[in-house]
């Protein structure tokens, strides 16, 4: 969080050889690795790992699906979300439903070239909720692979609103959401 990157890989990498097979530290170190040195490729192996031993963690394979998403790997990750979205259905957890509508849509963005307004909608609908300052989530990354991406000039200004959801309170949330319904409706 703090954005110490070198010292947080040192810390890990001492932790990982006392304990090489915990799940957790795999998927820290995946972060680590994507977040502060985009080395996308050796995330990707961190988080799998991470999955084979934890198979039932969705942050693992929300991580996993952003890297594919970095790879231009887009079948793959959304093959993933949609995995997890059949996992939660009926399950209201409004932090991982944004981050999966955001990641898909991201996802749809930069293959399609166009965006599922039932995503739009229930992304929107979760964003009404109050307090979603719940959703933590670096899209960093993401925000630079869409910015440099050839996708048209209206789809990049939806997918950069729909990035800074995490960022939402109060003062910016109506002004955002009205935004973004707006550019939807004009894909």
């Amino acid at each position: 969080k703090m954005e110490d990157y070198n010292n947080a890989k040192l810390k890990l990498e001492d932790a990982m050889k006392l304990q090489n097979n915990d799940w957790r530290l795999l998927l820290a170190y995946g972060c680590i690795l994507s977040d502060g040195f985009h080395s996308y490729e050796e995330a990707k192996n961190y988080f799998g790992k991470s999955i084979k031993l934890n198979p039932n963690s969705i942050v693992a394979k929300m991580n996993l699906s952003q890297i594919l998403i970095l790879l231009n790997e887009f079948n793959e990750s959304e093959r993933h979300l949609n995995e997890i979205l059949k996992k939660l259905e009926g399950i209201e957890d409004r932090s991982t439903s944004l981050i999966l509508r955001v990641l898909l849509i991201c996802s749809q963005c930069l293959s399609q070239q166009k965006v599922s307004k039932i995503f739009i909608d229930e992304l929107l609908e979760f964003s009404e909720l109050k307090n979603l300052q719940l959703v933590n989530w670096n899209f960093n990354n993401l925000m630079n692979h869409i910015k440099n991406s050839k996708i048209d000039i209206k789809l990049k200004k939806l997918s950069f609103l729909i990035l800074s959801i995490p960022k939402i309170d109060e003062s910016n949330k109506e002004l955002i959401l009205e935004q973004i319904r707006k550019l939807a409706d004009q894909q």
